[in-house]
């Protein structure tokens, strides 16, 4: 998928401005000892893809989190890449309270932070992708302002405990959502008027969210 591709050089690119120095062993020749990629978010951090009917989507092994998995290795000999995205309509209310996929201790960001506490000298990097299943319909301005106030309320809070388990100097890089809104320009001057008004309410709005 395009927009899947066009995001792995991006993180990639937000790894290396963010990483710190010796922030986590680097799985050399010399050692034995694994490091983690810990993949975060909703059905493109599982790499849901379009499976045999061309609607049904499954989870695969060739989303962006694989990607960005495969570069990272030559960086990180010893990495290995624990996804633990959520297909199937996680949300950032489900990533905290649980109910959409099945984890051992609930939920989504409960297992993260178990697994950043259990390894956290050994984490490398985290990414998160989240907040686009929040909008119950994307043929409003209420859509709009309802997924946006969801997000607001929740990524914060996911965040805070993500960089408390991770420890200050782990990078959690966070992938902003696409414009799900934007399809309305295919619907005539109302739909455009729409789409064009959703691209900066979001843009800024995920900015926020995340920065």
């Amino acid at each position: 998928m395009r927009h899947v591709r066009c995001l792995v050089p991006a993180i990639a690119l937000c790894l290396v401005i963010a990483q710190p120095a010796a922030a986590v062993g680097q799985g050399g020749s010399g050692s034995h000892a694994p490091v983690y990629y810990l993949s975060l978010g909703d059905s493109l951090a599982a790499g849901e893809q379009p499976v045999g009917d061309g609607v049904t989507g499954r989870p695969t092994n060739e989303g962006y989190a694989d990607q960005l998995y495969a570069m990272a290795k030559a960086r990180y000999p010893n990495l290995r890449l624990v996804k633990l995205g959520c297909s199937g309509g996680e949300t950032t209310t489900t990533m905290i309270t649980g109910g959409v996929c099945r984890y051992h201790h609930g939920s989504q960001l409960a297992e993260a932070v178990k697994f950043l506490n259990a390894h956290r000298k050994s984490v490398a990097f985290v990414t998160i992708d989240i907040g686009a299943n929040d909008f119950p319909c994307q043929d409003s301005e209420a859509c709009v302002a309802a997924g946006l106030g969801s997000i607001g309320g929740n990524l914060p809070k996911i965040l805070a405990e993500l960089r408390k388990a991770a420890g200050p100097r782990t990078p959690i890089v966070g992938a902003t959502i696409y414009d799900a809104v934007l399809g309305n320009w295919l619907l005539g001057p109302e739909g455009q008027a729409l789409a064009t008004a959703s691209v900066p309410v979001l843009a800024i709005s995920m900015k926020r969210s995340f920065w």
